[in-house]
């Protein structure tokens, strides 16, 4: 641990051990990273539902062919020392149906990206909105033009 405990990134539950983030939010400088359950309030420690854990880096798996230039491949999976307790403001996330298409329906993005253009400092309150799934038909063409996008998400087939 550097002491330096600084937000950097969100990151999904997939199951009560194992968290899916950026392979770009893992520093090869840090040997530990602390992660938050449930928050709301980056700047509230004691919000109400909130669990905290330290991860030791060697627990972290980065794709292996991540690209840091190009963000290609830009995952990475966390396993947890200790399981995480699900309630009312902590569950892991729902997969989508793989037999059902979801052409207009409404999804949640969340996150504590930047809001300010001229600052890089994270918004202090989770930021989410509601954002349309295209059909995929409408979507193929304006993605093609991105290749590195289209190479390597183009399979999934949902777009927002």
């Amino acid at each position: 641990m550097n002491g330096n405990w600084t937000h950097g990134c969100g990151g999904v539950i997939i199951s009560n051990r194992t968290v899916l983030t950026a392979a770009h939010c893992i520093k090869d400088s840090m040997d530990a990273f602390k992660i938050y359950f449930g928050a709301v309030d980056r700047t509230n420690i004691f919000e109400t539902g909130q669990q905290r854990l330290i991860v030791k880096r060697k627990n972290i798996i980065v794709h292996s062919e991540y690209d840091p230039h190009q963000r290609l491949n830009d995952i990475a999976l966390i396993r947890l020392p200790a399981e995480i307790l699900f309630d009312e403001y902590i569950q892991p996330a729902k997969l989508p149906d793989l037999d059902k298409l979801y052409d207009n329906e409404i999804g949640v993005a969340s996150g504590w990206g930047m809001s300010d253009r001229n600052s890089w400092k994270p918004t202090s309150n989770l930021q989410y909105l509601n954002v349309t799934i295209f059909p995929y038909e409408e979507c193929k063409p304006l993605v093609q033009k991105y290749k590195a996008f289209h190479a390597k998400f183009f399979q999934h087939r949902i777009f927002v």
